[in-house]
């Protein structure tokens, strides 16, 4: 419902000057006059529903409600309560703290072990180069002979070790 319906509804006049059309409640004014700034009703709701509960508290004998908003009065702490809320305050520092040195002795521990195993990985690279570069003279070694033999019959058992060999190398270097 707009502003504009709201007043036509309540008999309400924006420019009125005349005091029997004018506002008998400066509350419900004022309310009216915010509707209309913000656009909504929701202000002269409120009001309604104010002077609603009012209309009834009076028609039963009740006194007049009156809501008086002061603002919040700050927390006054007892000495005991500070006390105790500055030893928290200062226990909970100590926590962090600890949590913090944990936090970076855990960190360390890491990179540390990082660090082994990347020196672990590289020994491992060097000891396979050398294996690898054995195994290649041996071969080598094992097909000079082989050639050396060969005039003279075919060594069945050197062939048999370089397949092998073959097939081992073949098989570790998929797993690489």
């Amino acid at each position: 419902m707009l502003c504009q319906d709201i007043a036509e509804e309540f008999d309400i006049s924006v420019n009125s000057t005349d005091s029997n059309e004018s506002l008998p409640d400066q509350n419900l004014e004022r309310a009216y006059h915010i509707s209309l700034q913000e656009g909504s009703s929701l202000p002269l709701l409120k009001e309604e529903l104010r002077l609603k509960i009012q209309h009834r508290r009076l028609k039963s004998g009740q006194d007049e409600l009156v809501v008086a908003q002061s603002p919040p009065k700050p927390d006054l702490l007892t000495l005991p309560e500070v006390l105790k809320k500055n030893r928290r305050r200062y226990q909970n520092r100590q926590s962090a703290d600890r949590s913090r040195n944990r936090w970076k002795e855990y960190e360390k521990q890491l990179l540390e072990t990082i660090a082994l195993q990347e020196k672990r990985k590289a020994d491992l690279e060097r000891v396979r180069y050398r294996l690898m570069e054995t195994k290649n003279m041996l071969t080598d070694v094992l097909n000079q002979h082989s050639k050396c033999s060969s005039s003279v019959g075919r060594d069945s058992k050197s062939q048999k070790f370089i397949s092998l060999l073959d097939s081992e190398w073949h098989r570790k270097e998929l797993q690489s």
